[in-house]
């Protein structure tokens, strides 16, 4: 397409994935000290939960495209640690994005109790860590480009 600014998308999504994966993670160690008594009327991270799902689903769609070009490379591309990259952020990425998808629907249209706090922890921490990978990797290939 004329006029796409392909490395400066690509740094786009990645500062998101990046600020993302900071403000996760901040949130989640400052939560404690200021919401002691875990309000269930609490509506940070009821706000925050769509952003939360985009970078969920932005890492599963680049996940899902790094997989195809690994993919398509192979035998002459056999390398473990680009297999286990391409393939970890993939199927980690797509049930992180199950997990999320499923606490945050029943937290905003379901039962709120089935959507435990340990399922949460574990979302948003393994979400940290998706967007972080995520992000460096599209950092480095828009710099690349």
């Amino acid at each position: 397409m004329p006029g796409l600014n392909l490395p400066l998308a690509k740094r786009a999504g990645a500062l998101y994935l990046l600020l993302l994966a900071g403000a996760t993670v901040i949130h989640l160690i400052i939560t404690p000290f200021y919401q002691p008594d875990h309000d269930p009327d609490f509506t940070y991270w009821e706000a925050y939960d769509p952003f939360m799902m985009a970078g969920s689903l932005l890492v599963l769609l680049l996940a899902y495209l790094w997989k195809r070009r690994h993919d398509a490379a192979l035998p002459e591309a056999n390398n473990w640690r680009a297999y286990l990259e391409a393939n970890g952020l993939f199927y980690i990425g797509g049930v992180q994005a199950i997990l999320l998808a499923w606490s945050w629907l029943m937290q905003v249209y379901g039962d709120s109790a089935q959507a435990q706090p340990v399922i949460w922890l574990l979302v948003d921490s393994v979400g940290v860590m998706l967007w972080l990978a995520a992000g460096r990797r599209l950092w480095r290939e828009a710099a690349s480009a």
